[in-house]
């Protein structure tokens, strides 16, 4: 499966950055009659996020995340709980396991870019979420910090998996 290209992800993130925050809000609630799974397991999630810059970069990052995978065309049957939660726990096993290893930055996407096979989408999620190398954002809360990397990578997991099994390549 080719890559998202990046003009593709600029754009997407260009149109919700115009969007005002009701139409943004408008937009979740589309994108969750499409996934009500994986949206609630985003949710979830959010809840245990305290910073709330944090929690509205996942959720901006979300949105531009989604709307990008809809480059492939493809409209996907709505996901089972049971999967979406599969793969969540599998993430979240990998970071709590190698905490230590993923404590820098962008250590976990570096990481997981050969999984995700998406490297535009992973660069563009390490310079909003996490910043630049030389002025990387401080995470005052760790859990903060693997919760919403957690709910982001297993969000492009999913989607990259269900692009795939209608082009090929599923990644488990």
């Amino acid at each position: 499966m080719e890559q998202i290209p990046i003009e593709v992800i600029l754009k997407a993130e260009a149109f919700i950055s115009n969007l005002s925050e009701e139409d943004q809000e408008k937009l979740w609630y589309i994108y969750e009659e499409e996934q009500p799974h994986l949206i609630l397991v985003f949710y979830n999630m959010l809840k245990d996020i305290k910073d709330k810059n944090i929690i509205a970069k996942c959720q901006y990052l979300y949105l531009v995340i989604y709307r990008s995978y809809k480059y492939y065309g493809v409209k996907l049957a709505p996901l089972k709980h049971e999967k979406v939660m599969d793969i969540h726990f599998k993430i979240a096993e990998i970071l709590f396991k190698n905490e230590s290893k993923f404590q820098s930055g962008d250590g976990i996407w570096i990481e997981m870019k050969m999984f995700i096979q998406q490297d535009n989408l992973v660069d563009f999620i390490i310079i909003f979420l996490i910043g630049p190398p030389d002025n990387p954002y401080n995470f005052k809360i760790i859990d903060d910090f693997q919760a919403s990397n957690a709910e982001l990578i297993t969000s492009i997991i999913i989607l990259n998996n269900e692009m795939k099994k209608h082009i090929g390549d599923e990644i488990n």
